[in-house]
């Protein structure tokens, strides 16, 4: 075989070494993302919602869930999509406050969360850095479940989420 022979194997060695190696860790990416999202959906199911209002302990627990799945988030460990759907769910629960320290959504988030804020959050930075925000949002539209209402809920909903998700990403700790 030529050098030109050689070069002409070497070049395909190396597409096919190239290409192997990017389905790789497509795979095992997808393998993390799955392994995450199901690890956090099954701590979620372990919630019982029914003491989440009123009991100091599911509530820790619950943050403990909500630091862990927004340092997921913050490190790429599930799909942008997910991470999304996540914090839409998020803030059905979680005090949302506004750069003068406003609670923006009263009577809508988990009260232990608003009473003991600096007792129940203050180890969580990361928490409290994500869902203070600086827009706008009409939060008469994000709790509303009213079909008239189903396109502005959506569009303030997502917005908000945005919001949050750029908060968790760029947040330096």
């Amino acid at each position: 075989m030529s050098l030109k022979d050689w070069a002409d194997v070497a070049q395909i060695v190396t597409t096919a070494a190239l290409i192997i190696g990017v389905y790789q860790i497509t795979i095992n990416r997808k393998q993390l993302y799955n392994n995450t999202i199901s690890r956090c959906i099954d701590a979620f199911r372990k919630i019982d919602f029914t003491k989440l209002y009123v009991d100091e302990v599911v509530v820790k627990g619950y943050v403990e869930i909500l630091a862990e799945e927004l340092f997921y988030i913050k490190n790429d460990y599930i799909p942008k999509d997910v991470a999304y759907e996540w914090i839409d769910g998020m803030i059905d629960f979680v005090p949302i406050w506004n750069t003068h320290d406003e609670l923006l959504n009263p009577g809508k988030c988990i009260p232990l969360l608003v009473s003991k804020r600096t007792e129940l959050l203050s180890s969580y930075p990361r928490i409290k850095a994500a869902f203070k925000v600086k827009g706008y949002y009409d939060f008469t539209f994000v709790y509303d479940i009213s079909p008239a209402k189903a396109n502005q809920r959506l569009q303030v909903r997502i917005n908000i989420v945005e919001e949050i998700y750029n908060n968790v990403k760029y947040y330096d700790m």
